[in-house]
């Protein structure tokens, strides 16, 4: 009798060669397309339509759920918090955790399938009695940063079909299998806001977000006037319109106070940070006090200490690193192992 698996569809390029994958290893295929109203760069009418001619060409089932409420309630309002707090969101490692994923186990749940399978460049491997995440094969493509808030006791249960091939492999296999596969934009930028443009979704969300405020230096110091808080970033460069000949930086964000405090790039660049609720997907015998750290999804990952406490962590890295921003997701690794992650606090 075959396994059945249930997959996550976008109707693009790699979710349909795991299509493809899992029924060439003997899997019966599920496909499920998540719907979100107002999307426009995934869960789109057109990526349903894509994804149902990949399952009719290939033969499978297909089902779409339409998960606006959900997206809507554990991901928009998280965004929009987060930037209220003067945060830097990441939007996409909270929705595989609270939304794709929460999802496919639902459904695995109730069509009695044994696995959950998507298109992510990851892989998944077992070492004695124990499941882990690794780094996909193609380190170009890697997604496991945003999969590091997953549930550990789900990897036993995940399947990453596309996670040892390369790009180019894919799309080879794509090819020579003729799949009707759609190549989608590969941005990982915020797919429910049109044209990336977060600023514009921000300001009618919030108007006090938009009202212009202070920019002042270390001291506080009056230096010019922002446009809202949202513009900014820890880190940034580009904006800051003062009257200075000096490159200046934003260095930290007070939403309380509507201002930004910007100085000189060593003023941005920090060895230490503190990564609040932890999510662990190895077992506690194996976490080490040495790791390397991403600390944003393009961040090359950086050798650092680690000293935990409870559900915090206490990162000093080797080295300085530029704009380590609260809000963003720090993901620890052990050479291409993810050990864990934790949201950076200060």
């Amino acid at each position: 009798m075959k396994k059945r698996v249930i997959l996550g569809m976008s109707g693009g390029l790699d979710s349909s060669v795991s299509a493809y994958l899992l029924i060439e290893k003997g899997f019966e295929v599920i496909g499920i397309t998540m719907k979100f109203s107002g999307a426009s760069r995934c869960c789109s009418e057109k990526d349903i339509c894509d994804a149902k001619k990949v399952a009719q060409k290939l033969g499978f089932q297909h089902y779409t759920i339409d998960v606006t409420q959900l997206f809507s309630k554990k991901v928009i309002q998280y965004f929009i918090d987060s930037y209220t707090r003067g945060k830097t969101p990441n939007p996409c490692a909270v929705c595989n955790r609270k939304v794709k994923f929460q999802i496919l186990f639902r459904e695995a749940k109730e069509l009695n399938a044994k696995f959950v399978a998507t298109g992510h460049y990851a892989r998944i491997k077992k070492i004695g009695n124990y499941h882990y995440l690794f780094r996909s094969l193609d380190i170009k493509k890697d997604q496991s940063y945003f999969l590091a808030r997953l549930k550990r006791d789900w990897l036993s249960e995940i399947l990453f079909p596309v996670g040892k091939y390369t790009k180019e492999k894919i799309s080879k296999i794509a090819s020579d299998a003729d799949l009707p596969f759609y190549k989608k934009d590969e941005s990982q930028e915020v797919c429910f806001i049109s044209e990336n443009n977060y600023r514009n979704f921000l300001s009618k969300k919030f108007l006090k977000l938009s009202k212009p405020g202070k920019i002042i230096d270390k001291s506080g110091k009056v230096l010019g006037e922002h446009k809202g808080i949202f513009y900014y970033t820890i880190g940034q460069r580009k904006g800051i319109q003062v009257d200075i000949n000096i490159p200046l930086y934003v260095i930290s964000i007070n939403p309380e106070e509507n201002t930004i405090t910007v100085g000189e790039k060593g003023d941005v660049q920090k060895r230490f940070f503190i990564a609040e609720g932890i999510n662990w997907l190895v077992y506690p015998n194996n976490i080490p006090t040495r790791v390397s750290v991403k600390i944003r999804s393009q961040h090359k990952a950086q050798t650092a200490d680690i000293n935990l406490k409870g559900t915090r962590a206490f990162i000093t890295f080797d080295k300085p690193q530029m704009a380590i921003t609260p809000g963003q997701l720090a993901v620890l690794y052990r050479d291409k192992m993810v050990l864990g992650s934790g949201w950076i606090t200060e």
